[in-house]
């Protein structure tokens, strides 16, 4: 048996997620730590937003904070790391797990416990961001007002009906989009947004949603451009036009092709420090694939970032080459 390193690494999950795989898998890679001599304890979660308490609890005396879960549950523990300096690290097991793909990382608890082992880490990017109705709070991957952020509503209103009515967590996987997505559809009617960057506003328009990114991937089908990289000290702005049905369709089709910079309309910039959306009515925000209230919306990269456990940058995969664009008629 190894020495055991004196500071554990620290593993969240929520028992009973996934009919308790988040938890057996918080334990196979608390397993591998051990055989790796690392210290490991299991800090179940008790209610909604859990994670973020226990990861300020234990921010200062762990070697490392992991999550078993998916995209929200990493939000909530990098809004929990309070000083961004204890290394955060992913075993994915949530629904879209769009930052672990970003990352090259799987759902597989040796692995995982062997880059901890190697204090494998990349330094990536963290924003704040503020919204109509909800208080300050970070993210990692994206803040969007629009037509995404209306999906998003929908699916959160509509998933916990059937939790209440007593439908399993696992049965409203990505499929369980569908629903919402076709009724955001039907009810689009763009409104025109107003973006500035940095105090100056966004020329080109008029765009009717817009999403500040972190990440290349977007809710785990659209690729948003190949380009963007969660580790390079800024972040990106899409912004797409105030057209009608059609383009909105074009739009999803050339993002799910890997394709958007074929896209008319589409500006895309990259955002030195702050990024502000506003519209006459308040419009739908969404966080990290979370509702976030409604616009105003203010996002802000903090100067400071935070350690992620992740492979070497050579070790990620690469994203697969682009498929063709599917044909769709643009709009006169």
């Amino acid at each position: 048996m190894r020495p055991v390193h004196e500071r554990p690494v620290v593993i969240a999950f929520n028992p009973i997620a996934g009919a308790g795989r988040a938890a057996r898998l918080a334990a196979e890679l608390a397993d591998a730590l051990r055989g790796f001599g690392i210290a490991a304890e299991l800090a179940p979660s008790q209610v909604a937003g859990d994670v973020t308490r226990i990861a300020a609890e234990h921010e200062e005396r762990c070697r490392c904070f992991a999550v078993v879960g998916g995209d929200g549950t990493a939000r909530e523990a990098a809004e929990g790391l309070v000083q961004l300096a204890t290394p955060l690290a992913i075993l994915p097991s949530g629904t879209a797990n769009v930052l672990a793909g970003e990352l090259g990382l799987g759902p597989d608890p040796w692995r995982l416990a062997q880059l901890i082992a190697a204090d494998s880490v990349r330094l990536f990017d963290v924003f704040e961001s503020r919204a109509a109705g909800e208080p300050l709070r970070r993210g990692m991957l994206f803040a969007a007002a629009g037509f995404d952020a209306e999906v998003v509503r929908r699916f959160s209103r509509w998933r916990a009906e059937r939790l209440a009515a007593g439908a399993a967590p696992s049965q409203l996987g990505k499929a369980a989009y569908a629903r919402p997505l076709v009724e955001a559809l039907a009810a689009w009617r763009p409104a025109p947004l107003e973006i500035r960057l940095d105090g100056a506003p966004l020329s080109g328009g008029p765009f009717a949603w817009a999403i500040v990114t972190n990440t290349r991937h977007f809710g785990g089908l659209f690729t948003l451009g190949p380009s963007i990289d969660p580790t390079d000290g800024r972040l990106d702005l899409v912004a797409l036009p105030a057209s009608g049905l059609g383009h909105l369709l074009l739009t999803m089709a050339t993002a799910f092709a890997g394709r958007l910079d074929l896209c008319p309309g589409v500006a895309t910039r990259a955002v030195a420090d702050e990024v502000t959306i506003a519209s006459p009515a308040g419009i739908p925000v969404q966080l990290d694939g979370d509702p976030h209230g409604a616009t105003p919306l203010t996002v802000r990269r903090l100067a400071r970032r935070l350690p992620v456990v992740a492979p070497a940058l050579a070790a990620v995969p690469a994203i697969a080459p682009a498929a063709p664009v599917p044909t769709i008629p643009q709009p006169g």
